[in-house]
């Protein structure tokens, strides 16, 4: 029956039906496109929602992160002061130190100088420098220089000993480091 038909309809038919068949693969394209769109449109929305709330974020870090640089030299001249301050609270106070020396002169010992250093961890070896009236007296300075808790030690000089009268004298004292 196909013979039947005349060569330039059958040309034809064969035009219109290639047509057809492009015509419905172009359309089923297109709806699938549209409806693989429609399918992706709510990912597309949500991907470029958390973009812009991420970059807010960041910018929003990036202000932060500029105020914490701004602030971070001058929190560290405070740690360093702070750590400064105690540290010198736990040094020991030279007054304490001076009046315990002074506590102990009697009339008999006349003070010329004090010489105190200081060490890391609080004051070295004292040096004082005076007149004796009498070897006696000095002895006696030196137990109530010993006798102080303040003072760990208080040796004797041998020097000028040989007077009996207006001894120079030049005592080094070690202090104790545990007292106030």
């Amino acid at each position: 029956m196909i013979n039947l038909i005349p060569p330039q309809a059958k040309r034809a038919l064969l035009i219109e039906y290639w047509i057809r068949v492009v015509a419905f693969w172009a359309v089923m394209w297109s709806v699938a496109l549209v409806i693989g769109s429609i399918l992706l449109m709510p990912a597309e929305v949500l991907i470029n929602y958390q973009t812009l709330t991420y970059a807010e974020s960041a910018e929003l870090a990036a202000k932060t992160n500029e105020t914490f640089e701004s602030v971070a030299p001058e929190l560290v001249e405070a740690s360093q002061q702070a750590r400064y301050i105690i540290d010198e609270s736990a040094v020991p106070r030279i007054s304490a130190y001076l009046d315990a020396l002074e506590s102990v002169e009697s009339a008999s010992i006349r003070i010329s100088s004090i010489s105190i250093k200081r060490t890391e961890t609080g004051f070295g070896p004292v040096s004082i420098s005076g007149v004796a009236d009498t070897r006696s007296d000095l002895a006696a300075y030196s137990d109530r220089l010993v006798a102080h808790p303040l003072i760990e030690s208080a040796p004797l000089p041998f020097s000028n000993l040989a007077q009996d009268q207006n001894l120079s004298f030049s005592l080094v004292v070690e202090l104790n480091q545990n007292q106030p």
